[in-house]
């Protein structure tokens, strides 16, 4: 069969290809770096050159790409698309943060990464001889790294610290740190071709500048956040799966195989990927019991993915899974009735008896005197006002322990009423509003209804793979977004699939809208229409992200741990004393390349004993602590002042959207006992 891809549409086929091609290559990465870290052999060679010929297998497979239109997409439609992942990317480059010593999870990839580069694979090793082999209370846990038995066993999954760790090889710690602003980028590259497939070539470009200057969207390509990487392959998968629907033969199955093995490998990045997961498989059983070809491979490749998580899961990030377990068995339960509930309606499809489930017959259905496409799509505008006004009829509450007592910290801190239990979950979709702005999120909400009832009624079948997992995924995250309610920490939920959705959606009921305009009223109407619908929509993003976008935080902190792992010196073993050596704990074993442990409760008596026990192996005892009073109690030494970081960081906002950033200082003193 003739390609007309090759000579019809040339931008066009260009933006299909940018917007699935980084994807695919990050994935040949990430299933070859697995393996390499659970053999203990991740090192620049093997990874690099088994990802190119993994890589190569999979462009040539999915080489052939799908036509955007029926006509010639303009070159400013490609051009502009790729302008904007451009700005975007050298934004991010020029304002991204410092974060390596671990307070939250951007720092805690870093020294991840950071010890993936250096060593090869994990355990992160304790290096007890240092310390004699341990003396009672001391501990070499610390925020992000758990102490299980004689190893240390890093926070989450491990996709995102192998890309920062091949990120050290090209380019140090500074490398690592401009990742996700070329990772970002390319995320916003494919979803200006997700837009150019589902909405049309001319929104692409005013989708992608939507998305990439929503500042949560700036906010996690800044720092090493694991959202973008997320992100860019769900919106590529999406691609994809929309391809395989126009695309015919051998085409179509590589484009749905190489769809189910970007979805299924994003839980190597992230552990809530499974929720996402849950209408894939649902749409496996569909695509079977239509008799679509490329429904083997689309669930085997999905399977394959899906299979790295769970074993890193088991295998390295089990510490990790099992602090989760509370959130992870049911999603499992329900992701395992759907597994079953696919399968039976894939099995009653292909022997054709579906009964009142066959399409034909669910268009037809009633409700009453209502059809059940319009009943549809009522329930979908039902869910979105509830959403909405859900503050006025819920107040989330549920956390407790430590949470608790940095949410009362907050509320004191902000004026707020105390109620350390609450999430401010009730709020989720004014999150949303926050950044993108109501025009958005109406337009949005009338779109997923119009567009339910088109795909129930069987009128819009290239949004039938993609609608579902968008409003599962983003409904399912806003009940529940399963995160600290700080701003604009919180607001990070929301990357990977619900700012996308909402763009999307709000694209298309604005042309929807203008068309509608242009039935009736043609003329000048629908142009105006037009430009105040995208007025409706820039406005408010520019509004929200403008005061924030070119903000920098957490600079300093690169050269600070410097001067201290100058100040440490070599041949040395570290005590922390207090609870200020939690942030230094991972980046001096890890960047420093030096032994550390800590006391949680630090006694002299204990103190003397960890700093002979050091001396008797051959090492310097260093202690470190938060202040020169700590270190003044457990030893005679004089202090000296090292880390003296004045900076600034997001603030921590419960209730408003973020506006500025706030100052943060960070200290560190050494004393040398012998």
């Amino acid at each position: 069969m003739r390609d007309d891809s090759a000579s019809v549409d040339p931008a066009g086929r260009l933006l299909v290809r940018l917007s699935t091609w980084p994807a695919l290559v990050l994935a040949g990465f990430l299933a070859v770096a697995f393996p390499l870290v659970l053999g203990g052999v991740f090192s620049p060679l093997p990874a690099f050159g088994l990802t190119a010929v993994v890589a190569a297998l999979l462009l040539v497979w999915v080489r052939r790409p799908a036509r955007l239109h029926r006509t010639d997409t303009p070159w400013w439609v490609a051009w502009s698309v790729l302008a904007v992942a451009v700005a975007f990317g050298v934004l991010e480059w020029l304002t991204h943060s410092e974060q390596i010593l671990v307070e939250r999870d951007p720092a805690a990839y870093v020294q991840f990464g950071w010890w993936l580069a250096e060593h090869g694979g994990l355990p992160v090793e304790q290096h007890r001889e240092a310390f004699g082999g341990g003396v009672p209370s001391l501990s070499w846990n610390s925020p992000a790294f758990y102490q299980v038995g004689t190893a240390i066993w890093p926070q989450f999954m491990v996709g995102l610290p192998t890309v920062l760790a091949a990120a050290a090889w090209i380019g140090g710690v500074g490398g690592m740190l401009v990742t996700n602003a070329v990772v970002g980028a390319l995320s916003v590259l494919a979803f200006g071709g997700l837009v150019a497939r589902l909405v049309g070539p001319r929104w692409a470009p005013l989708g992608a500048f939507l998305l990439a200057f929503c500042y949560p969207q700036l906010f996690v390509a800044k720092s090493a956040y694991s959202e973008p990487l997320a992100q860019l392959l769900v919106v590529s998968a999406l691609c994809l799966l929309v391809d395989c629907r126009v695309l015919r033969g051998r085409a179509a199955w590589a484009a749905a195989g190489a769809a189910g093995l970007l979805l299924g490998i994003g839980e190597l990045v992230r552990i809530d990927v499974l929720r996402d997961l849950i209408p894939a498989v649902a749409l496996v059983g569909v695509f079977a019991a239509r008799r679509r070809a490329y429904a083997l491979p689309f669930g085997a490749f999905l399977t394959v993915g899906f299979a790295f998580g769970a074993l890193d899961g088991v295998l390295l990030s089990r510490p990790y899974v099992e602090a989760l377990r509370g959130s992870l068995v049911p999603l499992l339960g329900v992701a395992g009735l759907t597994v079953l509930a696919a399968v039976a309606y894939a099995v009653l499809g292909r022997r054709g008896r579906l009964g009142p489930l066959t399409p034909e017959r669910l268009r037809a259905a009633r409700i009453g005197r209502v059809s059940l496409p319009t009943v549809a799509g009522a329930l979908v505008l039902v869910a979105f006002v509830a959403f909405a006004t859900r503050p006025l009829w819920q107040t989330v509450r549920g956390a407790d322990g430590s949470t608790g007592d940095y949410i009362r910290l907050q509320q004191r801190s902000q004026g707020l009423p105390i109620d350390p239990g609450r999430w401010y979950y009730e709020w989720s979709l004014h999150w949303v509003a926050w950044w993108v702005g109501w025009p958005a999120v109406v337009l949005a909400g009338v779109a997923a209804a119009v567009l339910t009832v088109r795909l129930v009624r069987g009128r819009a079948p290239r949004w039938l793979p993609v609608l579902p997992l968008l409003l599962w995924s983003t409904a399912t995250t806003l009940w529940m977004p399963s995160i600290t309610p700080d701003h604009p920490w919180a607001d990070r939920r929301l990357v990977p699939v619900v700012l996308p959705a909402v763009v999307l959606l709000a694209c298309w009921g604005l042309r929807w809208c203008v068309r509608r305009v242009r039935e009736g009223r043609p003329g000048r109407l629908p142009r105006v229409v037009a430009v105040v619908g995208v007025l409706a929509l820039l406005v408010p993003v520019g509004y929200a992200s403008g005061p924030l976008a070119w903000r920098a935080t957490h600079r300093g902190e690169i050269r600070e741990l410097a001067d201290l792992c100058r100040a440490i010196g070599p041949n040395a073993a570290v005590i922390g004393i207090d609870r200020a050596t939690n942030v230094y704990m991972q980046a001096v074993r890890g960047m420093c390349g030096v032994p550390i442990a800590r006391f949680y409760d630090a006694e002299p008596v204990r103190v003397r004993a960890a700093v002979a026990a050091v001396e008797r192996s051959g090492r310097r005892p260093v202690l470190l602590g938060g202040s020169p009073e700590t270190l003044a109690k457990v030893t005679d030494a004089t202090p000296r002042h090292v880390v003296d970081l004045r900076s600034t960081q997001d603030q921590h906002n419960l209730l408003e959207r973020p506006t500025h950033t706030v100052r943060k200082g960070l200290t560190g003193w050494l004393a040398f006992p012998s």
